[in-house]
């Protein structure tokens, strides 16, 4: 029979490895939501660049009126 002081410490070690547990799985979270952003952004970036492309002014062949105007 176990006595009250091995009973304790045995629940103290079970409190530990609970917490510890819930320590790496906070870490864990924090890690995957990390990567969640970071992709996030990246996609943003990537769309937000090809938008920007899409919509730039085409340079056309023909001069800019300022560059052709004669003074």
């Amino acid at each position: 029979m176990a006595s009250k002081a091995q009973r304790a410490a045995q629940r103290r070690e079970e409190e530990r490895l609970l917490e510890e547990e819930r320590t790496m799985r906070r870490r864990l979270l924090f890690i995957v939501l990390g990567a969640v952003a970071t992709v996030a952004v990246v996609v943003v970036i990537f769309v937000s660049t090809i938008h920007a492309s899409d919509n730039a002014p085409v340079p056309s062949m023909s001069p800019s009126p300022s560059s052709s105007a004669t003074p």
